[in-house]
C-alpha cells in the first residue's frame, strides 16, 4: 500500500512538473519567434525554469521503488513510459536547451561588441563541440521516444508522447543543421582566408524545383568575417548557352528539359541544390570572369523571417520591406506597379541586396536570426552549396543541401517537385497537398503506396482581365490568361519502383523515367481559376517493416499541406 501511495504521488507531481514544462516551452518559443527581437535575459530565464521542471519530473519518476513497479501488469508498461519520457526530456534540457541558450546569449555578447560591418566568427567556432554534442543529444532522445511502446499505455499518456515526438524531431533537425553551419560558415565567411559566396534570390512566383526561378543574383565578398555586397546582376541578364552546362545527364535534361541547362533563370529547375550551385557559380564565372566559392539561396518568404531579425528595412522607392509585407510586395504587388520586365528584375535585386546589407552591417538579434534560418531550412527555403568538398560533404547531412530521396533505416522517402509551364508569375495563386497511404504490400512484403498530389489555382475569377500579360503569360506558351500549368515530377527512393498513375479512377499518361537509381514520374497540369486536380500515383517501396514515410516538397509561397499514413504489412 505504502509503494502504491508512493508511486502515485511521485507520478501525479511528475505529471504536474511536466505540464508546467509546457508552459514554459510555450512562454519560450514566444520569446524567440514571437516577432522582433527577443530579450536573451527573459530567454535564458525561461529556459532555466524550464530544465528545473524537467529535471525534477526525471528525479520523480527514477527511484527504485518506480523501476521495480513497471514490472506491474497494465501498470508497468504506463510506469515505464512515463520514466522513459521524464529521463529522455531532462537529458535533453540538461545537454541542449541550456547550452544552446547561452551560446545564444554568448552570440549576442559577441555581436554587440564587434566591429560594425564584421560578423564575430570565433563564438561559432568554439560553439562547435557543444552543438555537437546537442545535435547527438536531440538525435538520441528522437530515437529513444520513437522506441516507446505506446500500445499498452493509456490513451491521455500515449497522445502526449505522440505529440512530443514531431516535436523532439524538429529539434534534432534543427540541431544538426545549426552544428554542420557552426563547423562551415565560418570559413565560408572568411576564418581562414577571402571567398567569394553567390547569393541566389528565388522567385517562388514561377516555381523550380529548388523553390523559385532565380530572380536576381548578388556576389557576397567575406573575409575575417567582414562582410561586403558585391556585383549585382538580375538572372534575366545573365548570357544564356548554347548547349546545355557540362555536368548534366541525359537523364537530368530529359526530366527538367534543355532549357534548365541552358539560362541562369532555370539553374534552380534542379532538385539537388549541389547542381543549382555548380551551374549558377559557372554561369556567373563565364559572364563575369569570378569563380565563386559557394552559393546561397533564399526565397521571399525566407527574407521575411529574416527581418523578423533585423527589423524592417526602407528601400531608395520609400518602400519599407517588412515581414509581414515583404512577399506580398516582391510577388505581387511589383508587378502591378511595373509594367517593365527591367525595372521589376531591378526592384527584386534591389530589396534582396538591402536586406543582405542589413544583415552584413550587425545588429540583426542572434536568437531571432537563429529561428529564422533554422525555419528557412526546414522549410527549404534557404539552401547551401560549398565547392570545397568537405564543406559540401557536411551540408549535404542537412535540409541546407538536399539530394534525391532515400530510405533511411525504417522511413521511407518521396519528393515532390513543381515547375512552372505556364511561363509567366501566376504561381503566386497556386496552391498544393500530397498524401501518402501505404494500406497494402507484395507478396514478399514491399509496401505499395498511393501518393496523392493535389494542385488549386486560387487565382481571381477575372485574372485574365485584371492581371497583367506578365503575370498571366499573356498566352505566350499556349496557356489562356488566368490558368496555371505546372509540371510535376515525384521521385521515389533509390530503388523504388513506379507502377501507375490515375486521375478520377482512369489511367493518367505521364512520362516514367529514371534519374540515377530513383524512379521518377512527371506529368503536367493546368488549371482554371477556382479549379483543382489530383492525380494518383502508385509506387512499390524498398523498405520491409516501414513505420514512417517523409515527403520532401519544393517551397511554395504558401506551405503544401503533407499527410502520411503507414499502416504496414
Amino acid at each position: 500500500m505504502a509503494a502504491v501511495v508512493w508511486i502515485g504521488v511521485r507520478g501525479y507531481l511528475a505529471v504536474s512538473e511536466l505540464q508546467t514544462a509546457r508552459a514554459s516551452i510555450s512562454e519560450l518559443q514566444a520569446q524567440v519567434s514571437g516577432g522582433g527581437k527577443a530579450d536573451t535575459d527573459q530567454v535564458a530565464a525561461d529556459a532555466q525554469t524550464l530544465v528545473t521542471h524537467l529535471s525534477s519530473a526525471r528525479s520523480l519518476t527514477g527511484d527504485p521503488i518506480w523501476r521495480a513497479a513497471e514490472i506491474i501488469p497494465f501498470a508497468g508498461p504506463n510506469l515505464a513510459a512515463l520514466r522513459e519520457t521524464t529521463d529522455t526530456l531532462g537529458r535533453v534540457g540538461d545537454d541542449v536547451v541550456l547550452p544552446v541558450v547561452n551560446l545564444a546569449t554568448t552570440l549576442k555578447a559577441a555581436d554587440a561588441s564587434a566591429e560594425p560591418g564584421v560578423l564575430p566568427l570565433q563564438p561559432l567556432v568554439d560553439a562547435v563541440p557543444e552543438l555537437e554534442t546537442a545535435a547527438a543529444t536531440a538525435s538520441d532522445g528522437a530515437a529513444r521516444l520513437d522506441a516507446i511502446d505506446t500500445t499498452q499505455v493509456v490513451g491521455p499518456l500515449g497522445a502526449a508522447i505522440d505529440q512530443i515526438r514531431p516535436v523532439m524531431h524538429t529539434a534534432s533537425e534543427g540541431l544538426q543543421t545549426a552544428s554542420t553551419l557552426s563547423q562551415v560558415v565560418p570559413s565560408m565567411l572568411g576564418a581562414n582566408g577571402p571567398r567569394t559566396q553567390l547569393a541566389l534570390f528565388l522567385n517562388n512566383a514561377e516555381l523550380r524545383s529548388s523553390g523559385g526561378i532565380v530572380g536576381a543574383l548578388a556576389e557576397i565578398k567575406a573575409d575575417g568575417g567582414k562582410i561586403e555586397l558585391g556585383r549585382q546582376s538580375p538572372a534575366s541578364a545573365i548570357d544564356s548557352l548554347q548547349q546545355p552546362a557540362d555536368g548534366l545527364s541525359v537523364q537530368q535534361l530529359s526530366i527538367f528539359g534543355s532549357a534548365s541547362g541552358r539560362f541562369m533563370l532555370n539553374a534552380s529547375a534542379f532538385p539537388e541544390f549541389s547542381t543549382t550551385g555548380r551551374l549558377s557559380a559557372d554561369f556567373w564565372n563565364k559572364q563575369f570572369g569570378t569563380q565563386p566559392d559557394g552559393a546561397i539561396a533564399v526565397d521571399p518568404v525566407a527574407l521575411s523571417y529574416l527581418l523578423e531579425a533585423t527589423g524592417p528595412i526602407t528601400l531608395s522607392t520609400g518602400d519599407e520591406l517588412r515581414a509581414d509585407n515583404v512577399v506580398d510586395l516582391l510577388l505581387k504587388d511589383v508587378y502591378a506597379r511595373y509594367s517593365n520586365p527591367a525595372d521589376q528584375d531591378a526592384f527584386f535585386a534591389a530589396a534582396a541586396g538591402e536586406v543582405f546589407r542589413s544583415l552584413a552591417s550587425g545588429g540583426a538579434d542572434p536568437l531571432s536570426m537563429v529561428q529564422a534560418l533554422s525555419k528557412a531550412g526546414a522549410e527549404g527555403r534557404l539552401r547551401m552549396w560549398s565547392a570545397v568538398p568537405e564543406e559540401e560533404a557536411l551540408l549535404e547531412q542537412t535540409v541546407l543541401a538536399p539530394t534525391l530521396p532515400r530510405s533511411e533505416g525504417t522511413t521511407e522517402n518521396f519528393a515532390v517537385y513543381y515547375n512552372d509551364a505556364t511561363g509567366a508569375k501566376m504561381d503566386y495563386y497556386l496552391d498544393s497537398s500530397v498524401a501518402v497511404r501505404q494500406e497494402q504490400c507484395t507478396a514478399d512484403g514491399l509496401p505499395i503506396y498511393d501518393i496523392d498530389v493535389t494542385v488549386t489555382n486560387n487565382a481571381p475569377a477575372d485574372a485574365a482581365q485584371t492581371l497583367s500579360d506578365y503575370v498571366t503569360g499573356g498566352g505566350v506558351f499556349g496557356v489562356q490568361p488566368g490558368r496555371i500549368r505546372t509540371n510535376i515530377a515525384v521521385y521515389g527512393s533509390a530503388g523504388s519502383l513506379f507502377v501507375e498513375a490515375t486521375k478520377d479512377g482512369q489511367p493518367f499518361p505521364l512520362q516514367s523515367a529514371l534519374d540515377g537509381q530513383h524512379f521518377v514520374a512527371k506529368f503536367g497540369t493546368e488549371i482554371g481559376a477556382g479549379e483543382s486536380e489530383t492525380i494518383s500515383l502508385k509506387f512499390v517501396g524498398t523498405v520491409r517493416g516501414v513505420e514512417d514515410t517523409g515527403v520532401r516538397v519544393t517551397p511554395l509561397i504558401r506551405p503544401i499541406a503533407v499527410t502520411q499514413l503507414t499502416a504496414g504489412c
